[in-house]
């Protein structure tokens, strides 16, 4: 038969490990948690610069769409220049025709 102090010996060397099982396991825990912080950190910083990146495009978007406004307004007023060139020419071509007209024949013909 096991004596009392043999099966107290017993449950302390059992309670002991327990204990240091425990230990262990929090160590482990302690560890992960730290992991979980680090990446999280990394994660924060990564998602800082994806929110900095998608600002600045947002940005140079507002900036582009800007530019093309700006860049049909020169057209339109460019092809307004261009029919006002064009009638001038006309205009200038038809007075040479009618003075060139008036010297070669002596009357103008129209």
């Amino acid at each position: 038969s096991l004596s009392l102090s043999g099966i107290n010996a017993e449950y302390g060397d059992e309670y002991n490990t327990a204990i240091q099982n425990t230990e262990a396991d929090l160590v482990a825990l302690q560890e992960t948690f730290q992991d979980v912080q680090q990446l999280v950190g990394e994660q924060k910083e990564i998602l800082t610069e994806a929110q900095t990146n998608v600002e600045e495009a947002e940005h140079q978007a507002e900036t582009a769409a800007g530019e093309l406004r700006q860049a049909n307004v020169y057209k339109q007023a460019s092809r307004k220049k261009i029919v006002i060139i064009v009638c001038i020419l006309l205009i200038v071509l038809a007075v040479i025709a009618t003075v060139l007209a008036i010297l070669f024949t002596g009357k103008p013909k129209i």
